[in-house]
């Protein structure tokens, strides 16, 4: 699980709230055999109704620059017509909006989750098979009832590592955390726009929204945007 979506669990199945967040580009992905406008998201953080931060306290929260306790770094969110019909003026680049949205679980399989959780296991063991080749080396000392009652202890150990891995396992959960279901956005902030030949932030065409040449030219402009801003740095 991503290193700051975790904090989103604490709002799975609760009301939904405010986030303030950044935007960095326009996408899209095939979805029932048509293509779905989504955005990118950045740094993310609650707020209320009236965009003002809402604090909360937890030790494991980052902070951005200006002290802000993100919920996330980064986040994929589905967009649809209300959204951009919500929005003044196309979004580029480092402009900023808050919205209320609901929190979604969904399942992963992601090779650094897995190898995390592979490796608790295949480090135990390791341990386990160092026990028991002390023990194999050590056991003809002893005999009859001491002998069985060190045999039934090893085994214990044994077993007690599995179960110890194993709970360590299952804090290492195969979820993740997203928003879904966005509405009553707002932009917060738009950014000046880096000036570059003829480009300027333009108005969406809401009856072209459904074609997907006008979408992807769309996208195609929020990427282009934000590498022509990142090279003017």
């Amino acid at each position: 699980m991503n290193n700051q979506r975790f904090i989103l669990g604490d709002y799975f199945q609760q009301p939904p709230v405010y986030y303030h967040a950044t935007f960095d580009h326009l996408s899209h992905y095939l979805k029932n055999d048509r293509y779905q406008a989504v955005i990118l998201l950045l740094n993310l953080y609650l707020v209320d109704a009236k965009d003002h931060e809402i604090e909360f306290h937890r030790t494991d929260t980052p902070h951005d620059a200006k002290d802000k306790t993100w919920v996330a770094d980064h986040i994929w969110l589905d967009v649809n017509h209300s959204f951009f019909k919500s929005i003044p003026q196309e979004l580029l680049y480092g402009d900023e909006i808050y919205f209320k949205a609901d929190v979604e679980q969904y399942p992963i399989s992601r090779e650094d989750v897995l190898r995390k959780r592979n490796f608790i296991w295949s480090k135990t063991q390791e341990l386990n098979n160092s026990i028991f080749q002390n023990w194999r080396a050590m056991r003809k000392r002893y005999k009859g009832e001491q002998y069985s009652i060190k045999l039934a202890s090893i085994k214990a150990q044994i077993k007690a590592n599995n179960a110890i891995a194993s709970q360590q396992q299952k804090k290492i959960k195969l979820v993740d955390y997203g928003l879904t279901g966005i509405r009553d956005i707002h932009v917060a902030k738009y950014l000046l726009v880096v000036q570059y030949k003829t480009f300027h932030r333009i108005h969406y065409n809401l009856r072209k929204l459904k074609i997907n040449d006008y979408s992807k030219w769309l996208s195609r402009r929020t990427i282009q945007y934000k590498a022509l801003k990142q090279n003017k740095k």
